[in-house]
């Protein structure tokens, strides 16, 4: 079923609400603590949000306790309730509202995405126990870290190494699996995108979407320019050469 979008001004005002409500409530729940970042990410940060579109929160904090999980679970339900918006309890709120470092950093390690010290994106059956397991949660965070967000407030020199890292982790484990040596921007995104079932939530979150696409040809193009691949020009496009194996090895992330 095709659903209606905002108006682009009425969700403007609404992410700047958004935005307002929950910056220095955020700031000061993590206020003693100076690697911590906190974005909105989904539909919102797309600007393709429905009326029934719920509103997507991460933060991310070197120490993570149940009175801050509360306060967050708070500010959120207080907005899905201000603007009637549903609320997806798929993945546990609390898992998806707030992540430490450490697990963040495996996760844009690729450690989700690494079976047998080999690359895998295996399928995976939308159900409770898969949707709650590590393994699962760190392929979904890595992937979501490759999605466009709304930076509210914290540490973004932190924020930015973890996006830049998982981008390129994805990258590799997709250009290693598929056993291609060159690629161009355009095969990327397809590659980002998946086929048949396996394609948007049920593959790496990204979807084939106007606005998906656009925003993936800009940002992975960026992304491939700076992966030290050698680069030709095949039919008018910049094309990237990972013959260089080493270069698909997963880029270990410590903090």
């Amino acid at each position: 079923m095709k659903m209606n979008l905002i108006p682009i001004e009425m969700m403007s005002q609404r992410i700047n609400s958004f935005f307002l409500d929950m910056r220095a409530p955020i700031s000061k729940i993590f206020s003693g603590d100076e690697d911590f970042f906190a974005i909105f990410y989904g539909s919102y940060a797309y600007r393709t949000a429905s009326e029934n579109s719920d509103l997507d929160l991460l933060v991310v904090s070197q120490k993570v306790d149940i009175k801050a999980v509360e306060a967050l679970k708070d500010l959120v339900f207080d907005a899905h309730h201000k603007y009637k918006m549903s609320l997806d309890f798929d993945i546990p709120y609390e898992t998806k509202l707030v992540q430490s470092l450490n697990f963040m950093a495996s996760a844009c390690s690729g450690e989700g995405l690494i079976e047998d010290e080999k690359w895998s994106i295996r399928p995976f059956q939308k159900e409770r126990d898969v949707l709650t397991s590590e393994k699962f949660l760190k392929r979904f965070f890595i992937a979501m870290m490759a999605n466009p967000h709304i930076f509210i407030t914290g540490n973004y020199s932190l924020y930015q190494k973890l996006r830049l890292t998982a981008t390129r982790n994805l990258l590799r484990a997709l250009i290693s699996i598929n056993k291609i040596s060159k690629i161009n921007v355009d095969q990327a995104v397809k590659l980002l995108c998946g086929s048949g079932e396996e394609t948007g939530e049920m593959f790496l979150g990204f979807h084939h979407s106007h606005s998906c696409y656009a925003y993936l040809q800009e940002y992975i193009g960026r992304i491939l320019h700076g992966m030290g691949a050698k680069t030709t020009y095949v039919d008018d496009q910049i094309t990237y050469d990972f013959t260089n194996l080493d270069l698909l090895k997963s880029e270990i992330l410590e903090c």
